[in-house]
């Protein structure tokens, strides 16, 4: 049909054909109704990152007319992309069973808003990351539960838009799982009267609780003892020796 006609025969229908360019054959994907003002057709079932050409043939009863075909192969993808990866998660304040986090967003969104953050665990001693909460993207910071205490575990962050998620972000550095403030607490069980010769050593291997690590002197009835001459007192956090 010539369009330009002031006598042509109506539309009837058009044809849509494409092609990949990696086999060069094209294909018919459907045909639309030559009734509507603006016609239109979605094409589904498309590789993504392939290249295709697409042509339209207008089609009446008198005939068929040459087929209109795009200029510039087209590449399948969406019209986004994943989100950039976030940035490092920072430990702001923790417990003995949990730890808050902050992170910023991700450089880019991708062209897609941001809809959720997943947050993610690694202990120490495991190879694998696993999932620990999810929270909306308005949230740049989150109290991740359920932790083992004395346990270490560091923490990454992955956003996710429509066309999926982000690389994570760098992990954060190691936290190591412990009460922010507890008060000292002694633990007894080897602080047991003893009797020894005259000149015999004696050993004392004490543990001790609290947050942060306290500061350890030991007493003879009532004077500090110092590490000095037969006397040695070792003093590590959570633990003390004499």
């Amino acid at each position: 049909p010539d369009p330009s006609s002031p006598l042509r025969t109506p539309v009837k229908e058009y044809e849509v054909e494409k092609m990949d360019l990696a086999t060069g054959k094209w294909v018919r994907v459907g045909k639309v109704p030559g009734d509507r003002d603006n016609p239109e057709m979605v094409i589904t079932g498309l590789e993504p990152g392939a290249e295709y050409k697409f042509r339209v043939t207008a089609i009446n009863d008198e005939g068929d007319s040459e087929p209109l075909e795009t200029e510039r192969a087209i590449v399948a993808k969406n019209p986004y992309d994943e989100p950039t990866k976030p940035g490092t998660p920072i430990v702001v304040d923790y417990d003995h069973e949990s730890v808050k986090l902050k992170w910023d967003k991700p450089d880019s969104d991708g062209g897609a808003p941001i809809e959720k953050y997943i947050i993610e665990k690694k202990d120490k001693f495991k190879p694998d990351w696993e999932p620990a909460i999810e929270v909306p993207a308005d949230q740049l910071s989150a109290k991740v539960p359920g932790l083992k205490e004395q346990a270490e575990y560091q923490f990454r962050i992955i956003a996710v838009n429509k066309a999926g998620p982000s690389p994570a972000s760098d992990p954060s550095k190691m936290h190591l799982v412990k009460h922010k403030a507890l008060k000292p607490r002694i633990d007894r069980t080897n602080l047991k009267n003893i009797v020894v010769r005259a000149g015999k050593m004696v050993k004392y291997d004490v543990n001790i609780r609290g947050e942060p690590p306290p500061e350890v002197t030991w007493f003879l009835v009532d004077k500090p003892v110092k590490s000095e001459g037969n006397v040695e007192i070792i003093n590590v956090p959570y633990n003390t020796k004499i």
